[in-house]
């Protein structure tokens, strides 16, 4: 039922949205600040390419059992991950600070540029997550491509991502964050400009590549 197609849609990208501050949260806590881009880079990597791998087996899954047995296959597999969290644990090399979000924004406002990256963030983080769904209107609706097609466009963008992790960590490290973010958010704004004005698969590919940099 499209209500039930709905719902999970939300729960879904709400779970991504509240997970993914809290994983930054945690590799924050757990390890030194020298080597935290490297450390996510290193990470972000090996999570781009099990992507890769997942969106090729998805892609086949798909055209052999359908769309929603796959979906429910990914499903139980990112259940069982979360579940494995559960049982996760690693010393802190200091006692993370607690904070609140009045606390946030009484800092933002006594920096005024860690306020002006929190909002671009917010914009940037938005409009890709946005995004997210509308790219199905491209795909079927437009360039009525099969599953088989949007798993391959999965793995080129696991592909760029999974190249690309280590070039930014080893970036943030020497030149600092705000450096590979203007790059990456600059990136991310041509990919989803190629991928609304892109008339045919050729722009698609060249867009998830863009998109999977950033």
């Amino acid at each position: 039922m499209p209500a039930a197609v709905i719902l999970i849609a939300m729960v879904f990208w709400l779970s991504l949205s509240f997970s993914a501050p809290f994983q930054l949260r945690l590799w924050g806590a757990s390890y030194p600040a020298r080597m935290r881009g490297r450390l996510i880079g290193f990470l972000g990597m090996g999570r781009a390419a099990a992507a890769g791998f997942a969106a090729l087996v998805g892609g086949i899954l798909a055209d052999r059992i359908g769309g929603p047995s796959a979906v429910a296959v990914a499903g139980s597999v990112g259940l069982v991950c979360a579940v494995a969290f559960a049982f996760f644990r690693t010393p802190a090399t200091a006692a993370p600070v607690p904070y609140s979000a009045r606390d946030s924004l009484r800092v933002m406002r006594a920096r005024p540029r860690l306020g002006r990256v929190a909002l671009a963030q917010g914009f940037y983080g938005g409009g890709l997550i946005a995004a997210g769904p509308l790219f199905a209107l491209v795909n079927v609706d437009r360039l009525d491509m099969s599953m088989a097609d949007v798993g391959v466009i999965g793995v080129m963008t696991a592909i760029a991502t999974t190249v690309s992790f280590l070039a930014w960590g080893v970036v943030a490290d020497r030149r600092g964050p705000i450096t590979p973010m203007r790059i990456v958010s600059a990136l991310g704004l041509l990919g989803l400009i190629a991928y609304a004005t892109a008339p045919g698969v050729a722009v698609v590919w060249l867009a998830a590549i863009a998109l999977g940099t950033s």
